[in-house]
C-alpha cells in the first residue's frame, strides 16, 4: 500500500474547524497502523481520517472521526466509535493561539 497524501481518498486531512468536536480513536507513530484503524472505522460507516501532527522528532498520526458541530452530536458519535475502539475520546477543536512576539 502506498503512502497517502493529504486530502487523498485514504482519508488524510488537516485539522477540523474551530468550535467543532472530533472523536480521537487512536494515535500512532506508524502511518500504516493509523491507516489500518481509519479503514476499519470507515468500513463501519464512520467518517474516519488521519490527522498528522509533527512531534519533537517524528510525526504522530491521529485517527479521528468527525467533525461534529455540537456536543450532543459529538457524544453520540463517541458512543458509536467506542463500539470499535473502547478507549476513544472526545476532542474539542479550538482556534490556534497566536505565537508570542
Amino acid at each position: 500500500m502506498g503512502v497517502p497524501t493529504p486530502g487523498s481518498a485514504a482519508g488524510v486531512r488537516g485539522p477540523a474547524s474551530p468550535g467543532t468536536f472530533v472523536v480521537q480513536a487512536g494515535t500512532f507513530s506508524n502511518r500504516a497502523n493509523a491507516n489500518r484503524l481509519a479503514k476499519e472505522l470507515s468500513a463501519k460507516g464512520l467518517a474516519a481520517h488521519v490527522a498528522v501532527m509533527q512531534g519533537a522528532a517524528t510525526p504522530w498520526f491521529r485517527v479521528r472521526v468527525g467533525p461534529a458541530g455540537d456536543r450532543g452530536a459529538a457524544t453520540a458519535l463517541l458512543a458509536r466509535v467506542r463500539t470499535v475502539v473502547a478507549g476513544a475520546s472526545l476532542v474539542s477543536v479550538s482556534a490556534p493561539t497566536a505565537a508570542a512576539p
